[in-house]
């Protein structure tokens, strides 16, 4: 990302907790990145609670699970949204 460009700030999170008390923790945040199966949660209960936290924040849910496609609709269902899965590696 920091190629991209130089004078990004960037919040890790190993985790959910951590990724919210980052978030609390930095004010202004103009998009986030999740993982749907970042650790400390359940992938939907996590992002559905990303959401309520932080309603205002653009958010991005990213995967390489098969399952991720199904199970999101249940869980941004009134967000404008879009979903590309992974494509298959070749067999």
């Amino acid at each position: 990302m920091h190629k991209l460009d130089p004078d990004l700030d960037l919040i890790e999170a190993i985790d959910y907790p951590s990724a919210f008390a980052a978030m609390h923790r930095a004010g202004e945040v103009d998009l986030a990145l999740i993982d749907l199966h970042m650790p400390g949660m359940s992938g939907m209960d996590g992002v559905i609670r990303f959401r309520a936290a932080f309603p205002e924040i653009p958010l991005v849910v990213l995967s390489a699970s098969e399952l991720a496609p199904r199970t999101s609709i249940a869980c941004l269902p009134r967000e404008p949204w879009a979903m590309s899965p992974s494509p298959r590696p070749a067999r």
